[in-house]
């Protein structure tokens, strides 16, 4: 079964602005990162759409849209020991290579954007329970002291 709408008829004006929605909808967000100059979101703002080789920026707080992940660097063209940003955080605390500024940064893939899975504790194996002998049974490694052989632990040879 095939449909022909004539270009102005009314089924058409209604259908055409609506696939032009749902393709702007279907359309993954544009890349954001803002940074702040104080904590809680607060002060000078510097926003970033595309990557930026040499920058300047100190920021104390940091805002991304969710699932997106930025490289932050503390040298220009993406050097030094950088750091990946996945979530807003809003008391930013930069390691001490970076001394306080962000030199360049980037917008990852979005396959570098997954968060990585948080550390999965395995608790060591236990041990298996000691297995204590019975008190009227003699143990299976040690034989049972005979009565008129027990000596006390301090007494002394007779001479």
């Amino acid at each position: 079964m095939s449909f022909a709408f004539e270009r102005d008829s009314e089924p058409m004006k209604l259908l055409l602005p609506a696939l032009a929605l749902s393709c702007v909808a279907a359309a993954p967000a544009a890349a954001e990162i803002a940074m702040f100059s104080q904590r809680n979101f607060q002060g000078a703002r510097y926003s970033l759409e595309a990557e930026s080789a040499n920058m300047n920026f100190s920021p104390r707080s940091v805002r991304v849209l969710e699932g997106q992940a930025w490289q932050i660097c503390p040298r220009p063209f993406f050097g030094g020991d950088c750091r990946t940003i996945h979530e807003s955080n809003p008391k930013l605390n930069l390691p001490r290579a970076f001394s306080g500024m962000v030199r360049s940064a980037r917008p990852l893939p979005m396959a570098a954007t997954a968060k990585p899975a948080p550390p999965v504790h395995v608790a060591p194996p236990k041990p298996a329970p000691e297995v204590k002998p019975k008190p009227d049974e003699p143990s299976k490694h040690h034989e049972a002291a005979k009565p008129d052989e027990a000596k006390p632990a301090d007494s002394k040879p007779k001479a």
